[in-house]
């Protein structure tokens, strides 16, 4: 019998939407309407931008680790 362990990953989100209280609900916060990747920032436009660290189970996002305005 194998036991496959849960692999958290840290990843770093970034998205011109601030959500003060999205510790409230990762899942359903308005910045996943514009988040991006650091490789995929070449596109966004927005004047506003905020680094949020997240730690994910796969594609589900566990817990907020920091939130920063960077631009």
């Amino acid at each position: 019998m194998s036991i496959k362990k849960n692999t958290m990953e840290v990843v770093e989100v970034y998205s011109p939407i601030e959500d003060r209280n999205i510790h409230i609900s990762l899942q359903y916060s308005g910045i996943w309407k514009e988040a991006y990747h650091l490789d995929e920032l070449v596109d966004v436009k927005s004047t506003n931008l905020y680094q949020y660290s997240f730690k994910f189970n796969g594609l589900k996002p566990i817990q907020i680790l920091k939130m920063k305005k960077v631009r």
